[in-house]
């Protein structure tokens, strides 16, 4: 395996962790420390990939951008793209007993809401 490849499982795993912590902390417990806990990792190890927090959560964000384009790029002609992909994306998500995008979904805007209340 290569050491692109490596980086890349990784990398997902680091994300995996972080969306496992947020679905569980909420955005306030979403933390390098726990990310790197939940990981199986060091704060170190994780920092070599993600400099900073800020990095870490425009790369889950990165990663929800894109699975809402793959959702886009299936769509017909006609439907209304953005809600389509979400719902399709919750939808299958559900099927396959995770519940994950959609919990994400409202921990991001429970997290933004209480942003905006202080």
């Amino acid at each position: 395996m290569t050491n692109s490849r490596r980086s890349a499982i990784t990398i997902n795993q680091i994300l995996d962790a972080a969306e496992d912590v947020l679905l569980a902390h909420g955005i306030t417990g979403l933390t390098l420390n726990a990310v790197a806990e939940q990981a199986g990792m060091t704060k170190g190890g994780l920092l070599y990939h993600f400099g900073t927090k800020n990095d870490l959560e425009r790369s889950l964000e990165g990663r929800f951008v894109a699975r809402i384009e793959h959702r886009l790029s299936k769509l017909q002609p006609g439907a209304s793209y953005f809600s389509s992909a979400v719902l399709a994306e919750i939808w299958d998500d559900w099927q396959k007993g995770k519940e994950r995008f959609a919990s994400l979904i409202l921990s991001a805007a429970n997290g933004y809401a209480q942003e905006g209340e202080q």
